[in-house]
């Protein structure tokens, strides 16, 4: 009995330790080598096996070894891989290095995924946020301007604040926006610069919505360009899309890290067109006051001194005066002869017109962050104030108050969370700009070299000596008799026609991420982007084309809520194999709300701003609202194979509002990327000279969404007219109101404009990383 027992006791310690050989259990922790501090979510895997687990907030992982296993790898994205051979630990305390490539090699896919660059088959271009932040310039889109290739980006004024025209590789569509679509943390946003109102046609240049974001609160910005990296975006990817990633906080152990930037710029104008001062005002070499043109008589032939005015009210060609703030009177001059080319025009003096309205600009940018954290949670806070005036002298300012918080936390080894939060307030005042008579360059090229655009405004008395106050006083109108301005005079124009914007901006995007498991990872993330723009534009009675007065107020409004639901599950097969599967669904809306109400025909021409300083029929009010949805479900897959042909598949299957009752209720747009790292073939690995070398072939397919309710045949109220008439309007008391059909018909079959594109491109890295080539045909 004793014997058989001790048989059993031997049996059982044999058994127990065959299974303590076959499996072992190895633990330990992760720390990042720069900081010494622990990272989270770093990828533990048996090598030759599926078995993988990822270290918790504390960095600590388990893992179990399989029989016949040693290697156990250790990678995490921006990190270097790291491969440890277990003999009899059961303990590991693992550094891991940065990647000296890790600036170029981790970028953001198009639904704000990280990714690797070096196994991306697309084309895209990296410009960092310090880059844009240092560019001098106080716009984003101008920041990146030079910095991407294929990509134009062009002034739409010279306003303090104003927008940029971005397209990148040409025009994509037919009467669509030309502008790619942008992208914050993941949450498509607006960059709407339209105007409203007499704006519109007026040369009143509006803002870039993409300017509300601070440049100091950018990490980086990536230009998806091709079709093949966009087409997860479908309708809304075929101009392009651009990622911007803000600053998050980093494990500093508990520390507060605060960074403040002061910065001063100077601007001026950089070139202008050359004017002459030879010639004085009227034409045929004859001096003319008042006249349109600039080649009257020669100044330098006259005799100097005080001009000759017409101050008898007998006299011949006498018109009143003009007295100005100084006391000064202007009256009449003798227009020249062929005898006398002069007539009364004596002074040889000529005058600055540039420098009557020109200034040196300058703005003053202060900010400053806090950010921080631990293992398990951190945050990024930024507050920024942009103050400028512009190169004119008078309302041209712009004043833009951003904040920013962007938290996030690990509640687990399987759950992290996210949250990022900005608002943006800006103010900004305006110029007329553009070919107009109230445009501030076509006034002042236009004045003569001998006229004084500084006296632009005084009390003009008539020749019946009745008294008018506020004259505008302008070369076409040197006298400011009333409602007889011509062109504006620049000096009057910058200080009596105004134009503001004030707008408040409000985004947020919230991310939950969940990870049950070490293959399988569950993204939701929604987001808001929400702007309200109010416009207020003023013409003062005088003004070259509201000689009565004009007002004006606008209201512009957009909210756009995006929301996505993605799962993502990666598996090893082998040594040679690998891939990863997302699957995910989208729902987008927009909302744009536009109101406008104007009066002309001031009754009290200095009057507040308020809409009910005119007549009722001389108000014209409008107001326009749009509603876009969009539904989508994608799907993307991405195989490895023999670490080094990486290729991408993915397809968009959506459905919108825009889209005709009679097509297809939704389209699919599909695409394909491989990248071939050709570096690790065994006959370029010796080559000293070539770090790296990759060979991209792409081909995908993206689409341009319909204007909204173009599948409608619309009505509007029956208004014609032409340029110099008020024409006939069935809205007013005289025809009590009435509808026309558009023109244009509705389209019930209407459907996406599609754009297919293949692409073959070669990125090299040469002589130590120093050199980059990126060629894509």
């Amino acid at each position: 009995m004793n014997k058989n027992l001790l048989y059993l006791i031997a049996l059982l310690h044999f058994i127990s330790f065959s299974a303590f050989a076959q499996i072992r259990t190895v633990t330990g922790t992760v720390k990042e080598q720069e900081t010494n501090q622990v990272l989270p979510g770093v990828t533990v895997r048996v090598q030759g096996t599926t078995v993988a687990t990822i270290t918790d907030q504390n960095g600590y992982f388990s893992i179990s070894l399989p029989t016949g296993s040693k290697v156990v790898t250790f990678s995490a994205v921006g990190m270097l891989e790291y491969k440890e051979t277990i003999e009899s630990q059961t303990n590991l305390a693992v550094v891991l290095k940065a990647d000296p490539k890790q600036l170029s090699e981790v970028i953001i896919n198009a639904i704000g995924v990280e990714t690797e660059r070096d196994k991306f088959g697309s084309s895209i271009s990296v410009v960092k946020g310090a880059a844009v932040a240092s560019s001098g310039e106080t716009s984003l889109l101008t920041g990146i301007s030079s910095k991407v290739s294929g990509v134009l980006i062009t002034r739409n004024g010279g306003d303090p604040g104003s927008g940029g025209y971005i397209q990148i590789r040409g025009q994509n569509t037919i009467n669509g926006s030309a502008q790619p679509l942008f992208i914050v943390d993941g949450m498509p946003v607006s960059n709407s610069s339209d105007n409203q109102g007499t704006a519109a046609g007026n040369g009143i240049i509006q803002q870039s919505r993409i300017n509300d974001i601070n440049p100091e609160d950018i990490e980086s910005m990536e230009v998806l360009k091709g079709a093949s990296a966009a087409a997860l975006w479908g309708t809304r990817a075929a101009n392009g899309v651009v990622i911007i990633t803000t600053k998050k906080g980093k494990n500093s152990d508990g520390k507060v890290n605060i960074t403040y930037k002061s910065s001063l710029s100077l601007d001026r104008v950089n070139k202008l067109p050359e004017l002459q001062n030879t010639y004085g005002q009227g034409t045929l070499g004859l001096y003319n006051q008042g006249d349109k043109l600039s080649f009257g008589d020669l100044i330098s032939g006259r005799s100097g001194g005080n001009d000759t005015f017409i101050t008898d009210p007998a006299a011949r060609g006498y018109q009143g005066y003009v007295t100005f703030p100084d006391g000064s009177r202007r009256y009449a001059i003798a227009a020249g002869t062929a005898a006398n080319p002069h007539g009364g025009k004596n002074s040889q003096q000529t005058f600055d017109r540039y420098g009557d309205v020109f200034q040196t600009g300058h703005f003053l940018d202060n900010s400053i962050a806090l950010s921080g954290g631990d293992s398990k949670s951190t945050f990024f806070v930024s507050y920024a104030n942009l103050s400028q005036d512009g190169v004119i002298k008078a309302f041209s300012e712009y004043d833009r108050n951003t904040a920013r918080v962007n938290a996030a936390t690990r509640f687990n080894q399987w759950i992290k969370a996210s949250v990022n939060i900005g608002y943006t307030k800006t103010k900004s005042l305006r110029v007329q700009e553009g070919d107009n008579v109230d445009g501030l360059l076509l006034g002042t090229t236009r004045t003569p070299a001998d006229f004084n655009n500084q006296y632009s405004e005084g009390v003009y008395t008539n020749i019946a000596n009745e008294v008018l106050q506020k004259a505008h006083v302008s070369y076409r109108n040197p006298l400011g008799k009333d409602l007889s301005t011509i062109y504006s005079n620049p000096v009057w124009n910058i200080n009596n026609n105004r134009n503001s914007s004030d707008v408040d901006r409000l985004t947020g995007v919230f991310e939950l991420g969940l990870n049950p498991v070490s293959w399988l990872s569950v993204t939701g993330r929604t987001g808001i982007d929400n702007y309200v723009d109010d416009r207020t534009e003023r013409f003062a009675r005088n003004s070259a084309l509201f000689l009565n007065g004009y007002l004006s107020k606008n209201q512009i409004s957009e909210k756009q809520f995006n929301t996505d639901l993605f799962a993502s599950a990666n598996r090893t097969f082998n040594d040679k194999f690998a891939g990863t599967l997302l699957l995910g669904v989208n729902y987008n809306s927009r909302r744009r709300a536009t109101r406008s109400d104007a009066i002309s025909n001031l009754i009290v021409p200095t009057a507040p701003d308020i809409l009910t300083n005119a007549l009722n029929s001389n108000l014209v009010a409008s107001n326009y609202s749009s509603l876009i949805r969009t539904y989508a479900y994608y799907l993307q897959a991405d195989l490895e194979a023999y670490d080094m042909l990486y290729l991408t598949l993915s397809g968009r299957n959506e459905s919108a509002s825009t889209f005709g009752a009679q097509a297809k209720s939704s389209f699919f747009f599909p695409s394909a990327a491989l990248a071939w790292q050709l570096t690790k073939l065994n006959f370029l690995q010796d080559l000293q000279v070539l770090n790296f070398a990759k060979l991209r072939l792409t081909w995908g397919q993206v689409g341009i969404q319909p204007q909204p309710y173009l599948n409608f045949t619309t009505f509007s109220p029956a208004i014609y007219g032409d340029t110099f008439t008020r024409g006939l309007s069935s809205i007013s008391t005289l025809y009590g109101g009435g509808y026309v059909r558009s023109l244009t018909e509705g389209n019930d079959h209407l459907r996406p404009e599609r754009k297919t594109e293949s692409e073959l491109g070669l990125d090299l890295r040469l002589f130590n990383n120093r050199l980059n080539v990126s060629v894509t045909g």
